[in-house]
């Protein structure tokens, strides 16, 4: 009855969410793979394809894949823009909400704690 109905429903918003993620997925992976072939590896706009990414794979509970992908914008950023940079202090706050994820509680101390420090 109404609590198949809904159910259904419920059903049918997470599998269209699901899809919706895979799509958005593989365009910011295209996204990122573009930047960075025609870019280089260091551009400020791979990072901010990267930082797209890791936002999806967060969404997708892709944990890990999502920490590595912030890593490699950091290393980005970092490179392009220099560490004391504000969009650097960013993307150690999405290092240390990923690390909350994966319950690394001392890492991601250790990442909301370089933010602020570069952020004054």
């Amino acid at each position: 009855g109404i609590v198949h109905a809904k159910n259904s429903k419920t059903q049918l918003s997470a599998t269209a969410a699901a899809k919706s993620n895979k799509e958005a997925l593989h365009c910011f992976q295209n996204a990122a793979r573009s930047a960075r072939d025609a870019l280089g590896s260091d551009h400020p706009n791979v990072a901010v394809s990267l930082v797209r990414l890791g936002f999806i794979l967060l969404a997708m509970e892709e944990q890990e894949n999502a920490l590595v992908t912030f890593q490699e914008a950091l290393r980005v950023r970092v490179a392009s823009l220099g560490g004391d940079h504000a969009l650097v202090s960013k993307i150690h706050n999405n290092i240390g909400v990923t690390n909350l994820h994966l319950k690394r509680f001392d890492k991601a101390r250790e990442a909301f704690e370089a933010a602020p420090c570069i952020q004054r």
